[in-house]
């Protein structure tokens, strides 16, 4: 049941069963790691238990951040995901807490009002409303710092800029935009909410030869993912944990890479410890 909820999030199974007609889990309590209900505990429910681990993932095209007492390292390396402190707040929509352990957020292009919805049949669910889409520099509902993104072909990035000594930021342009069709997007300390912080995204793409396939930041080729089928797939892990390229062949994985179920832009990470993967930058 863990697996589970950590695959798809507990309202990713609310709206499920909704959709086909399943049961309501308003009138019970959640489970947590140590088998308890969310009935249990009356302290406050934002940013999870002191014991809890996140976990921040990719699923269905939007990311993830789920935190739980108890949570496995190989139950989120399964999925991709990285271990984190605490959920990253860029590019988060919004996340439900439930007491005494359960956290779990949800990034854009992902509706809130959906997840709102059902974070609020839970016993004990408090939805904590995060930014808008696509409004991160707008001003209107969103990060009270003006956002500047300048996007090109090889990259974009955007700076915070709300400080009287730094030239202002350009308005212009979604990042990633339409030049970067499949990217990772990575930001920095404090973005957006801090001044002067940043945050890049870069394309993620891979090429298959048919003999093997190398999925990689600023990597060559255009495809999204591994058309053929190969014996291996091999993730390359850096020194600080990060993965930046991952490929398919026949032989088995060697010194330094870490076998995965299949190879495509998801697996890849941030490299550098103080990098936050986000689904966008703007």
């Amino acid at each position: 049941m863990k697996a589970t909820i950590l695959t798809t999030g507990l309202l990713g199974l609310l709206l499920t069963a909704s959709a086909s007609g399943g049961c309501s889990s308003s009138s019970g309590g959640v489970a947590g790691s140590d088998g308890g209900s969310s009935e249990a505990g009356s302290g406050s429910s934002s940013g999870g238990n002191a014991s809890a681990s996140y976990c921040f993932y990719e699923q269905s095209g939007a990311q993830r951040c789920v935190g739980y007492g108890g949570l496995a390292s190989s139950d989120c390396a399964a999925l991709h995901g990285t271990i984190v402190p605490s959920c990253p707040s860029a590019g988060m929509v919004g996340c439900c807490s439930i007491s005494p352990n359960y956290e779990e957020c949800w990034y854009c292009p992902s509706d809130p009002s959906q997840l709102k919805s059902a974070c609020e049949t839970l016993r004990a669910g408090q939805w904590t409303a995060g930014m808008a889409c696509g409004d991160a520099g707008s001003g209107e509902g969103g990060a009270s710092e003006p956002i500047g993104c300048q996007p090109s072909a090889s990259a974009c990035t955007c700076i915070v800029s709300n400080s009287s000594t730094a030239p202002p930021p350009s308005p212009v342009g979604t990042c990633p935009g339409t030049q970067i069709p499949s990217a990772i997007c990575c930001a920095g300390p404090g973005y957006p909410s801090q001044d002067l912080s940043e945050c890049q995204c870069q394309p993620a793409v891979c090429s298959d030869t048919g003999n093997s396939c190398t999925c990689a930041i600023d990597g060559i080729g255009t495809a999204t993912s591994c058309t053929n089928t190969y014996q291996y797939c091999c993730a390359n892990v850096l020194t600080d944990g990060s993965i930046n390229a991952c490929t398919c062949t026949n032989f088995a994985c060697g010194s330094g890479t870490m076998q995965v179920p299949s190879c495509s832009p998801s697996v890849l990470t941030c490299v550098g410890t103080q990098m936050t993967k986000v689904a966008t930058c703007r």
